[in-house]
């Protein structure tokens, strides 16, 4: 998975099943990628963008609603 990020606010991301989860600082408009040795399911994956506090800013998942469509996978702001 790579991600570029355009927020100030966004200093790292942290990508991965509970046992394999990385964690990259931001660099920002530059693409971070990550990778594993093995496939792992993108439900598994749970990103999150964190600001300097550690905070969670952002989560990539669907919307949260009764209805699925590929258009609401994106990411979505956390509520602080």
């Amino acid at each position: 998975m790579s991600i570029i990020v355009d927020d100030p606010r966004v200093t790292s991301l942290e990508i991965g099943p509970e046992a394999e989860r990385q964690s990259k600082q931001v660099i920002l408009g530059e693409p971070i990628t990550f990778s594993w040795n093995k496939s792992i399911d993108w439900q598994d994956l749970n990103p999150q963008a964190l600001d300097d506090k550690g905070r969670v800013r952002y989560e990539y998942r669907y919307a949260q609603s009764n209805f699925i469509k590929a258009e609401d996978l994106r990411w979505y702001p956390v509520e602080s």
